[in-house]
């Protein structure tokens, strides 16, 4: 039969009902492979055996593999229909299967009628199967799957000039994709195995839209949960980690230039930073005096938003970056002090990092490189950095410094490179610094003509989280004087013309969405600035779930909801978030009597590329008892059209009167919508925190 199926394959058409049959070949194969492999070592083995006790074992033995691998074969050649396999492979594969099961069902055939040199068809059947199995890892795995980790590590060393893509982009690829999406197997009609390759797409067409990680299949199908069947990886298979993700992601939205290199990015750029930090620079030659720490308290220093690793391989050095403002807490800063004696280069880049705090940095007494670009700091203080004597290499670029800074920095003997660029110091003051320090090369960024209309950047919030607290107002600020700064709250676009100018600081109830652009006379103005914040100004005694949130997104329970904790919208597989897939999220919250809330906010998050979408409808209800509630209140969040950015949003509710206990029960969609790529599957409800003001 596996004979006549192999010659009349072209002419065979697989019934629906049996193809999950194919499916089933890789977990059927292990039983001929490890039953047969017994029965030849029992064999070999006979001299040490009763025969008459051996002899029936081995005959159920041989007669068992010679069963399940003519089932085995028979359902590889079903699963082999399928598209997306190397044929000459798939066909040798297929050869060698057949020959397989006809040794199988020959080696039972010879023992069991005791003919002389009964071990040779066996053996040579354990050989054919050996092979087979081997060329089906190569199949299913990709080429050199069993040797690779052993095989020497590729030198990851960072050429400056040489593309980001050869060196940090495909490496990934290919660790991470490679094994399903090669020139042998192609699942989704897409081979990754070079780049001409990629760009020819799969089923779904180009895996990335240069400029919009968003909408590129290939960050949002690593962002989709885990038992999602268009997840990549698949489960199972080693997954993109979030770092990873972060630096694809930021790639493709530098526009996905392969031929980009490392020396074209800014000192401070986010793509450099996470490069850097997954592929850290090699040490050289260069050793260090000091002990190096241990592995559990590098471990204890990292967290989603701030990575120590070693400054290269085996080196007792480290170096510490930070990530994502909203979430920078100082005493994350502070621990770092475990660590101060090892601590060599620090990145502090876009933190709102203020004046105060710099007296932090002085007990890194071997740090060799400081980036505080776009920090809150001012200049005031500055002088404490000149105690960093080891430090070679300092950036401060953006940072509205005050006349007479670089003055403060004379006693940095082995500073070699400062980067001062948009700091508002003056020509004057700069060139005194290089005239009293020349072995320190000095960096101003560009300079324009008079002629020259630049385009002016946007304005930033001036608050340090985006969770305001009783009392605080929303506060914007822009780095030079003479800016105008127009914005809007009812999500249109301010422009030059249109949109209420900021003079003072904000009154936020509940939830706002500022736009906010910068106009300077002589200059283009700035693109569009978005903010989302919260106003919260009570914590509830207690919260609970009704029903749990999904197994994979738990977050810590209902107290997720009530930490204070912004959820980060770039990785929602942190526990700031409780995901819901397909049921109601009911959370129950008892009010502190001392407190009069005015009203609450519901904070989730929008990403329909991941399947995550806004409720169809938030409800709230009250009562003075937990079991007498009632219906008070009800929303139906703006339902989406099309994909866009990720982003929060959110739902307020004014209170008018005072209760014991409120629940929110938030209703997703019933089934995603007709023009997303899941339409009818579940969708998904993601909700990090109900703020109450």
């Amino acid at each position: 039969m596996l004979v006549f199926l192999f010659l009349f394959e072209s002419k065979v058409e697989l019934p629906t009902l049996l193809a999950p049959l194919g499916r089933m070949h890789p977990i059927l194969l292990h039983f001929p492979i490890g039953v047969f492999l017994i029965a030849v070592v029992l064999q070999l083995l006979d001299s040490f055996f009763k025969k008459t006790d051996l002899s029936e074992i081995l005959t159920f033995l041989f007669l068992f593999s010679a069963i399940t691998a003519a089932l085995t074969a028979i359902f590889g050649f079903f699963l082999g229909l399928e598209s997306g396999y190397d044929l000459e492979l798939l066909k040798d594969h297929k050869r060698l299967g057949i020959l397989t099961s006809i040794g199988c069902w020959l080696s039972y055939l010879v023992y069991n009628k005791g003919w002389n040199m009964a071990k040779i068809p066996s053996i040579a059947t354990l050989a054919v199967m050996t092979f087979a199995g081997h060329l089906g890892g190569e199949i299913t795995h990709g080429e050199d799957y069993v040797l690779a980790p052993i095989r020497p590590a590729a030198d990851l060393t960072f050429l400056e000039n040489e593309p980001l893509y050869d060196q940090a982009v495909f490496p990934i690829l290919k660790a991470k994709c490679l094994a399903c999406h090669n020139d042998k197997k192609q699942k989704g009609e897409l081979n990754m195995a070079s780049l001409a390759k990629i760009m020819k797409g799969g089923e779904d067409g180009p895996i990335w839209e240069a400029g919009s990680a968003l909408n590129s299949h290939l960050i949002g199908n690593a962002n989709l949960p885990l038992d999602d069947k268009k997840h990549m990886p698949p489960k199972g298979k080693p997954q993109l980690t979030p770092l990873e993700i972060a630096l694809l992601s930021r790639w493709i939205d530098a526009g996905a230039d392969t031929s980009l290199t490392l020396s074209e990015l800014q000192v401070g750029d986010t793509l450099r930073t996470l490069v850097q930090t997954q592929y850290p620079p090699k040490s050289g030659d260069k050793s260090y005096d000091f002990n190096a720490a241990s592995s559990s308290q590098i471990a204890e220093l990292n967290t989603p938003f701030c990575t120590v690793n070693e400054l290269a391989n085996g080196s007792a050095a480290l170096q510490a970056s930070f990530f994502v403002s909203q979430r920078f807490n100082v005493e994350d800063l502070k621990r770092l002090s475990k660590v101060s004696e090892q601590l060599v280069s620090l990145n502090l880049s876009k933190m709102p990092l203020e004046d105060k705090d710099l007296g932090l940095l002085t007990g890194f007494k071997n740090l060799e490189k400081l980036i505080l670009n776009y920090t809150n700091l001012t200049g005031k203080g500055i002088e404490g950095l000149a105690n960093l004597k080891q430090l070679k290499y300092l950036s401060l670029t953006g940072i509205p410094l005050e006349k007479g800074s670089l003055s403060k920095l004379n006693n940095l003997e082995n500073l070699r490179s400062i980067y001062v660029w948009n700091t508002g110091l003056d020509q004057e003051e700069i060139e005194v610094y290089k005239k009293e320090n020349p072995a320190t090369r000095v960096y101003t960024g560009f300079k324009a003509s008079k002629d020259d209309v630049l385009k002016i950047n946007s304005p930033i919030l001036a608050n340090k989280d985006a969770i305001l607290d009783q009392g605080e107002k929303l506060e914007l600020k822009h780095g030079l004087t003479g800016v105008e700064i127009r914005y809007t709250l009812d999500g249109s676009t301010p422009d030059s013309l249109r949109g209420l100018i900021y003079e003072k600081s904000l009154e936020v109830n509940g939830f706002v969405e500022i736009k906010a652009i910068a106009t300077k006379k002589g200059w283009y103005r700035s693109d569009v600035a978005s903010f989302a914040l919260f106003k919260s100004s009570f914590k509830p005694d207690s919260a609970w779930l009704i029903k749990p949130a999904h197994k994979d997104y738990p977050g810590k329970g209902a107290g997720t909801v009530i930490d204070g904790k912004q959820g980060d919208k770039d990785n929602f597989k942190d526990l700031t978030w409780l995901g819901f897939l397909g049921e109601n999220a009911e959370i129950v919250f008892e009010r502190n009597l001392n407190d009069n809330y005015k009203g609450l906010t519901v904070s989730y998050l929008k990403s329909a590329g991941s399947s995550i979408m806004p409720p169809a409808e938030i409800q709230l209800w009250a009562g003075n008892g937990e079991g007498v509630l009632t219906l008070i209140q009800s929303k139906k969040p703006k339902l989406l059209t099309e994909n866009g950015s990720v982003s929060f949003n959110a739902e307020s509710f004014a209170l008018k009167e005072q209760y014991k206990f409120y629940k929110i029960i938030c209703k997703p969609l019933t089934r995603l919508p007709s023009w997303h790529t899941g339409k009818g599957d579940k969708s998904w409800v993601f909700i990090d925190e109900v703020y109450f003001y």
